[in-house]
């Protein structure tokens, strides 16, 4: 075949596969004898080696890793429009029986991306499991350091764990503060695109495209894209399904028996409520299903309190977060059967009871064994309450008197939440598990607005706007340990 091509037709070297396989190649245009003969995909790629390579090679031309990140002196950067072009096409690249060039290409395309940032790899890394994996602990550090360690050497990565490797740096890189940065950043837009991509082509269970959705869906709840965060979260939940995992149900799995699909089920439940928090307009939970009962629900607390000393403890208060978050999605999905029987009547009362008896759990354990353990999901359970009384206020103040005894208690909510932020924002991340992780001081925060108070009034920072500029300024400062004074 070689023979017969005009050696303009020819590629310089041989195709991705050819040379992944030390074999000779007759490459041309548009496919090399060889990969036609087995219909595989073939394309003309830069070769991995050990090293970051100089350049990515796309339709024959090469292609420099400055054209693909956007450097920038005073944050980590974006990738180009060129960058998110091409990992638009590593996503889209298809399952044709054996994908090792696609991938091998897509693990160049990574290190290149690293190597433009201001950081790399390893510190990204370290960055990672430091500053995001104590209060969001979904991956298993061992194992996902030994798929980080293959990246950039001759062993091929899978593209979902690309992914998750570039949604680990996106939830923990510096904020995009220039001026000439857009937001969203191209980097999430085209990792978002990348998630979808994967999700619709996946013909084998990865759960690393569902760990890469849950990140995504926390850089949006932790940017104010509340509706965005939403859909992502809607996807998570259909690929836990996909892998017969039912939420609810993994809520009974010992932390020492979790894998990382349970794990990855309690974080849909927590970020559930969480984005609940910052947009009141999804109410209801996506999870459909047997929530434990109250008296179930607190003899659980009761039990994973006095065994919070024992294993991890970082699981241990994550599944505790995730128990909680339950309860407030029963009583919730609870009382929106009820108005479908009964449309006139008025809910408030009965989830303000079960919503108090949590609290008043919560508290009690809290006095009795550590406050650092129980520090996040009281901070959600005081920020659900509020979220009740201020929306039962607005659509109640003009036609309903609204109890003295109701305003007290919203009162005293908005107090204790803003003692729990007062005790933290002088802290720094990681200093000590006693502190708000951003998921505690988020809830806390929206449940001290609406009392009408802004950021300066709560946090003492100057800084005015709304909900969804607050969190974000928050968000940014918290994930890197800066203080709010």
């Amino acid at each position: 075949m070689s023979a017969a091509l005009p050696v303009t037709l020819r590629a310089q070297r041989a195709c991705a596969r050819c040379r992944y396989r030390k074999q000779h190649c007759d490459k041309a245009v548009p496919s090399c004898s060889r990969c036609a003969s087995k219909s595989l995909w073939c394309d003309y790629r830069a070769p991995i080696v050990t090293d970051v390579p100089l350049g990515v090679v796309s339709g024959g031309v090469d292609v420099r890793p400055s054209l693909i990140v956007e450097r920038c002196t005073s944050c980590d950067g974006d990738i180009t429009v060129l960058g998110s072009t091409l990992l638009l096409q590593a996503w889209q690249q298809p399952h044709m029986g054996d994908n090792e060039g696609a991938d091998v290409y897509l693990a160049s395309l990574v290190n290149c991306i690293f190597k433009e940032i201001r950081s790399d790899k390893v510190e990204a890394h370290a960055r990672y499991f430091a500053q995001i994996h104590p209060w969001f602990p979904i991956l298993h550090e061992p194992t996902f350091t030994q798929h980080f360690n293959g990246i950039g050497v001759r062993s091929v990565q899978s593209r979902e764990f690309a992914l998750l490797l570039l949604c680990t740096h996106l939830i923990s890189s510096a904020p995009f503060c220039h001026p000439e940065h857009i937001f969203p950043p191209r980097l999430y837009v085209a990792l978002k695109r990348g998630f979808f991509e994967l999700q619709m082509s996946i013909s084998v269970w990865h759960v690393e495209l569902l760990q890469a959705g849950l990140l995504i869906a926390l850089f949006e709840c932790a940017h104010g894209l509340h509706h965005a965060a939403y859909l992502t979260l809607s996807s998570c939940l259909a690929l836990a399904k996909v892998s017969h995992a039912d939420c609810i149900e993994m809520l009974k799995t010992h932390v020492s028996a979790a894998d990382a699909t349970t794990i990855a089920c309690w974080a849909i439940l927590i970020l559930d409520r969480v984005i609940w928090l910052s947009e009141p307009l999804h109410p209801f939970s996506l999870l459909i299903g047997t929530v434990p009962t109250s008296a179930a629900s607190f003899r659980f607390l009761e039990e994973q309190s006095a065994a919070s000393n024992n294993g991890d403890a970082e699981l241990n208060k994550f599944r505790t977060l995730a128990h909680v978050s339950a309860c407030l999605c029963q009583a919730a999905n609870g009382e929106r059967d009820k108005e479908r029987v009964n449309s006139s009547s008025d809910p408030f009362e009965s989830i303000d009871s079960e919503y108090t008896s949590l609290l008043e759990t919560m508290l009690r354990l809290s006095h009795s064994r550590s406050a650092a353990y129980l520090c996040d999901a009281t901070a959600l359970v005081l920020s659900a309450l509020s979220t009740l009384y201020a929306t039962h206020q607005s659509a109640h103040g003009d036609t309903v008197r609204i109890d003295v005894k109701e305003r007290q208690r919203h009162r005293s909510i908005m107090t204790m939440s803003r003692n729990m932020i007062q005790a933290t924002r002088a802290m720094t991340t990681g200093s000590n598990d006693a502190h708000l992780s951003f998921i505690g001081l988020l809830a806390t925060l929206r449940a001290a607005l609406p009392l009408g108070l802004n950021a300066k009034d709560i946090m003492g920072i100057d800084y005015r706007g709304d909900i969804d500029h607050v969190i974000k300024y928050v968000s940014q400062r918290w994930m890197f340990g800066k203080t709010f004074a």
